[in-house]
């Protein structure tokens, strides 16, 4: 059928844009720890903080990544090196090793440099606000799987109410401003 079809090559679009972008996150977290810093070439390296903030911004897509493959195949390959080699086998891991890497990762930008909210210069860039919130809603999934914890809701209402109330972001008066065309928040 037709309809089917589609529905396949879309899948496996998804999977393949997600495995690709998780290779690539993967290769800057893995080879951070060889990257010029200013301490060792003052003219050409990067200032350790920048590269910490940028090993956490990988971090948070990583768990991005993740949490998308997660929710959409329960069960996948969890790869967490780039891979230097190519690979004709893979194993399945569970849906709980996924999220336990995600909540990692997360809390890892939690503990980085990175500000709670960016400044206008950095206007999309990766903070702490967008980290809290994404483990929002990887609390909020976990909950409904039968490997939830027990106070993962608990956990997903804390992180959205410190979102909404300390972070520097507010909501909207008006659900349709965000998604008028028209409309831009910055």
């Amino acid at each position: 059928c037709f309809l089917c079809h589609r529905l396949l090559q879309y899948s496996h679009n998804q999977w393949k844009v997600l495995y690709e972008s998780l290779k690539n996150v993967n290769a800057a977290i893995g080879r951070a720890a060889m990257v010029v810093t200013k301490d060792q070439d003052i003219f050409d390296g990067i200032d350790k903080e920048i590269l910490a903030q940028r090993v956490a911004e990988a971090k948070f897509l990583r768990a991005l990544y993740l949490f998308e493959i997660v929710k959409n195949w329960g069960q996948a390959p969890l790869i967490l090196e780039e891979p230097t080699s190519p690979s004709t086998t893979s194993q399945l891991d569970s849906g709980s090793d996924f999220y336990r890497q995600i909540l990692a990762d997360l809390q890892d930008v939690m503990d980085s440099s990175l500000p709670m909210k960016q400044t206008s210069a950095n206007y999309g860039r990766v903070s702490k606000a967008a980290a809290k919130h994404l483990r929002s809603l990887v609390y909020l999934t976990r909950g409904y799987q039968s490997y939830a914890e027990a106070d993962d809701f608990k956990k997903a209402y804390d992180d959205a109410v410190d979102v909404i109330k300390n972070s520097g972001h507010t909501l909207l008066d008006d659900f349709v401003t965000s998604v008028d065309v028209r409309y831009d928040a910055r």
